[in-house]
């Protein structure tokens, strides 16, 4: 069976991250969705996805 794409994204971001000496706080991180019509804020930010 395959696993979901959250878990995906999180294994790859992992290795990505411990190849440069980095880690992904479990409690502080989190994957979201980025639809047209909401998104996310990060550092004060607004990041959402734009349709081109």
């Amino acid at each position: 069976m395959n696993k979901p794409v959250r878990l995906r994204v999180q294994e790859d971001m992992k290795g990505m991250l411990e190849a440069r000496a980095l880690a992904l706080h479990s409690t502080n991180t989190r994957i979201v969705n980025t639809t047209p019509k909401r998104g996310f804020d990060f550092l004060g930010c607004h990041i959402e996805r734009r349709m081109r």
